[in-house]
């Protein structure tokens, strides 16, 4: 569920990158997903997929860079969408960052327990 997760929320990250303007654009540079609780799955090929199971706690930590060279501070509406497997949305978190300028990032983590299998 991790590996889909990822898949699924770097895939949208490149999807909803705005260009207003080369004063306003931003972008997610890193999202890092850590659980000390995620299991491996290992599929027929070899190759291994981490997972998680109900209950398990997931860190989430979202990096967003602000492009070009403002110095006038902009902030900028950031969300995360849990995707089960089969393709529902099982959470949302949104959050605004700090007014960033130009070239300055903001990084922002939050849990999230994992309540279906």
């Amino acid at each position: 569920m991790v590996q889909s997760i990822m898949s699924i929320s770097v895939q949208n990250v490149e999807a909803t990158m705005g260009r207003g303007g080369s004063t306003d654009d931003f972008s997610v540079t890193e999202i890092s997903i850590n659980s000390t609780s995620a299991s491996q799955w290992i599929q027929p090929d070899g190759s291994v997929m981490l997972y998680v199971a109900k209950g398990d706690l997931v860190e989430i930590s979202v990096e967003v860079k602000r492009g070009g060279a403002s110095l006038q501070g902009s902030n900028a509406t950031v969300t995360v969408e849990m995707v089960h497997p089969i393709g529902f949305v099982m959470n949302t978190t949104s959050w605004n960052t700090v007014p960033l300028l130009g070239s300055q990032s903001f990084t922002d983590s939050f849990e999230w327990e994992a309540f279906v299998a």
